[in-house]
């Protein structure tokens, strides 16, 4: 495994760490649980969204204040998180980068929140797709479809040749399935997903970057893949970037979302349908997709239609139509000052 693989599951190690511990601590052990947090290289918005999965103890302002306030020389390293999450149960072999996305988007309950699972059968399979999800290491970097995109592995596993993108219902966040993409591109829907209003969210965001004027607070953007998704993840590294797997899944994972943080701004990155002569293919279903992504955004968030989606007009050398294509063939500061500049009209 390559460094950049061991960094990866180092992390991926800490995160299922944190989240075996209950945030619902005696002051004292809390703290020196994000101190073991913050030596193991979990963020702050993480560290800030475990303390909250304990909304009765959690106060923003004591948070901020206690985690500027540790240092890494203070004698607390990775293996004092590792002591505190065996002490809860954790098992050195289940690594678990699930579940900071759930918790990420299951703060405040969902309207219309999904019927539990009623047949067993599909319960069994699901079951069965997580315990091999959990199994899975974090994806090498050097996998034959990262390279070919030119993206990072972010929350990706890798079991064997595939690659393993957890899907997550995006009203419930409750995990719902698994795609594969094998190493020359193929994607498949594991046997048992329930694909429909699933989304995964890429990565966690990073601080507001104060080069864009227009952030006041991290936006959310959605695309169709998960390759272009981690493509404006890593041109826009602030926002949320949610794949929503299919144009099909853009208007109902939008819509869930919009519901539960209707004063956040959203805006889908649509992909451009087009055969090799220019012309829409199959009636374009990217953009009908996106305009309907944001027609739902305007009813929920009263944002007009017309600031709440982004189709650039793509270089002729996107065959593909989409916004990894655009890294490839200009830059990503161009990726990212064009959606910066559609998130200005978004206010």
């Amino acid at each position: 495994m390559t460094a950049a693989a061991n960094e990866a599951d180092a992390l991926a190690r800490a995160r299922s760490q944190l989240w075996t511990i209950p945030a619902a601590l005696p002051r004292a052990e809390w703290v020196r649980t994000l101190m073991a947090a913050r030596s193991a290289g979990i963020g702050e918005n993480e560290a800030r969204d475990w303390s909250a999965s304990a909304p009765d103890s959690f106060d923003e302002k004591n948070f901020g204040a206690t985690w500027r306030s540790i240092t890494t020389d203070a004698g607390i390293g990775p293996g004092t998180l590792a002591y505190i999450a065996k002490s809860f149960g954790w098992q050195p072999a289940r690594l678990s980068n699930p579940p900071p996305v759930r918790a990420a988007w299951a703060r405040k309950s969902a309207p219309g929140k999904r019927e539990p699972i009623r047949d067993a059968d599909t319960a069994t399979m699901l079951a069965a797709l997580w315990d091999r999800h959990e199994a899975a290491r974090t994806a090498d970097p050097q996998h034959p479809y990262l390279l070919k995109k030119r993206v990072l592995p972010h929350f990706a596993r890798q079991d064997g040749d595939d690659l393993l993108i957890g899907m997550f219902d995006s009203a419930s966040a409750e995990f719902v399935g698994l795609q594969t993409i094998t190493p020359d591109g193929e994607k498949r829907f594991s046997r048992g997903t329930r694909a429909a209003g699933a989304f995964h969210l890429v990565e966690w965001p990073e601080p507001l970057d104060a080069r864009d004027p227009s952030c006041e607070q991290q936006p959310v953007l959605f695309a169709e893949g998960w390759a272009n998704a981690a493509t404006l993840a890593e041109c826009l590294p602030w926002c949320w970037c949610v794949s929503t797997f299919s144009a099909g899944n853009l208007p109902a994972v939008a819509l869930a979302l919009a519901r539960q943080y209707p004063h956040r701004r959203m805006l889908v990155c649509a992909d451009d349908d087009r055969d090799a002569n220019g012309l829409p293919r199959n009636g374009n279903p990217g953009r009908l997709a996106a305009l309907e992504a944001a027609a739902a955004l305007e009813a929920v968030t009263g944002s007009p239609a017309a600031a709440n989606y982004l189709l650039p007009v793509f270089p002729r050398a996107c065959a593909s139509g989409d916004f990894n294509e655009m890294r490839a063939a200009t830059s990503a500061a161009d990726v990212r000052d064009l959606v910066c500049a559609a998130l200005q009209v978004a206010e």
